[in-house]
């Protein structure tokens, strides 16, 4: 116990006492598909500057960005709707194919003994483990005795997702999985040393994208960042959207709750949404064989926008096929939530640049160069 007192009496130290930075994407090409899987995973979870590469896997079901732990760097996914950072580590047994973390060769590594972690999705896929600290850095900020999870089980969707090392959360603390005691994540331990109190999503379609820290980039976005209160009775990046509108329809006033999660890869939304949406679809259908609504690939799709404050964030055609299951049947990124929470996943973050504001309680969007 005074040993564990002593680790966090020094708190989180810098290299520089403002800092902001970026990571980059990078693409996956071993990713193994699953819509089914990803739509339960959405079901669940309902200063010096730099960047940090966000790199697509196949189809832009997921990005990875680069992360140092110790002196090991592995590829983690970035989940604005997780708050477990967790990694798989050399007590896994089935995980040859990925880069994994080995607490013996870090001399900074500490186990917390007695905590652990045990982070699971609604379709069986998980991961659990022990718990320990080590100087986790993103770019050029690190947070010295940063908790995090050292998996020694993972569900077969993680052990087939190479490259994928582990999953980065970035929601807030308090749903966060670590026990006894909760951990502040690494964000949260170091927003106060950061030039702004925020983070950037800028993911884009089969190409490298990247996360910001600490800074707006005023290349990313064009026009001007419309900014709403997050919800403040929620755990979660959640906003008010105002409306809706379909094609070249006027918006609909139909007031939501989204959270929006770059964890997952959907529009998850109600079934009035999703419904007006593929009404406009010929041929679509809501085939529960299939998980969801499919349509034939040779269809024309709509846009779809949403209202939110002043700006109206319009989602191009060609980003709502999320996946193609035949030659001539496609699956949707529009999905219903099944009466669950909303869900701006991937989809939107490819389309619209998002500000994360934890200083001030609210998140920002504007359109895209």
């Amino acid at each position: 116990m005074y040993a564990i007192f002593l680790l966090f009496s020094f708190g989180v130290t810098f290299a520089a006492s403002q800092q902001s930075f970026s990571v980059t994407q990078q693409r996956n090409p071993n990713f193994i598909k699953n819509s089914q899987a990803a739509l339960a995973k959405v079901q669940l979870r309902y200063v010096v500057t730099g960047s940090v590469v966000a790199s697509p896997q196949e189809f832009d079901s997921e990005y990875f960005c680069p992360v140092t732990i110790g002196d090991q760097t592995l590829n983690l996914d970035f989940d604005s709707g997780a708050t477990d950072l967790w990694v798989i580590s050399t007590a896994v047994a089935d995980a040859q194919n990925h880069t994994i973390f080995d607490p013996t060769k870090s001399e900074t590594f500490y186990n917390l003994k007695g905590s652990t972690f045990n982070t699971s999705f609604q379709e069986g896929s998980g991961a659990s483990g022990t718990v320990g600290t080590d100087s986790i850095s993103i770019g050029s900020v690190t947070s010295p005795n940063q908790a995090f999870g050292v998996a020694n089980l993972i569900s077969q969707r993680f052990s087939e997702d190479t490259p994928l090392s582990g999953i980065f959360g970035l929601g807030f603390p308090s749903r966060g999985t670590i026990t006894p005691k909760k951990q502040t994540p690494w964000f949260f331990n170091v927003l106060s040393h950061l030039v702004q109190p925020v983070f950037t999503a800028d993911l884009k379609h089969a190409a490298p994208g990247s996360y910001d820290f600490g800074f707006i980039d005023p290349k990313k976005y064009t026009g001007h960042i419309a900014y709403v209160p997050r919800n403040s009775s929620s755990e979660r990046w959640q906003i008010e959207c105002s409306g809706f509108a379909v094609g070249d329809a006027p918006v609909q006033p139909a007031p939501f709750q989204v959270v929006l999660d770059t964890g997952s890869s959907f529009l998850f939304l109600d079934d009035t949404v999703v419904e007006s949406y593929y009404k406009q679809v010929n041929g679509a259908q809501n085939i529960a064989a299939e998980g969801g609504w499919v349509f034939p690939c040779n269809a024309t799709l709509p846009d779809i926008s949403f209202q939110i404050g002043s700006h109206l964030s319009m989602l191009n055609k060609d980003s709502l096929i999320f996946e193609e299951l035949t030659a001539t049947t496609c699956f949707g990124a529009v999905q219903s939530n099944g009466g669950g929470a909303n869900v701006f996943g991937d989809t939107f973050f490819k389309e619209q640049f998002v500000v994360f504001d934890a200083g001030r309680g609210r998140i920002g969007v504007a359109d895209k160069h």
